[in-house]
């Protein structure tokens, strides 16, 4: 979140939303594939959450906000596997 201070509101909320889908992909892979993911928990310190509105058609932020959810839930089950 410290980067992100310096990023214009709108540059800031494009990078959050890209960081939460490589965040989904790097967790889904990583169970998938048998690997340790490269992104974790302890690393984040930004909100669990799409912030979609002013960009059309993703208004709603509920589906993305699910599945950053469930790849949290996929993070733990790697760290008891």
């Amino acid at each position: 979140s410290e980067t992100l201070k310096q990023d214009p509101p709108a540059t800031a909320k494009l990078k959050r939303i890209l960081f939460w889908h490589v965040y989904t992909l790097d967790k889904g892979l990583g169970l998938r594939l048998g690997r340790a993911p490269v992104i974790h928990e302890c690393d984040i310190d930004i909100p669990r959450v799409f912030e979609f509105d002013g960009f059309g058609h993703f208004e709603s932020s509920t589906i993305p906000t699910l599945w950053v959810k469930i790849s949290h839930l996929q993070s733990r089950i790697c760290e008891q596997l």
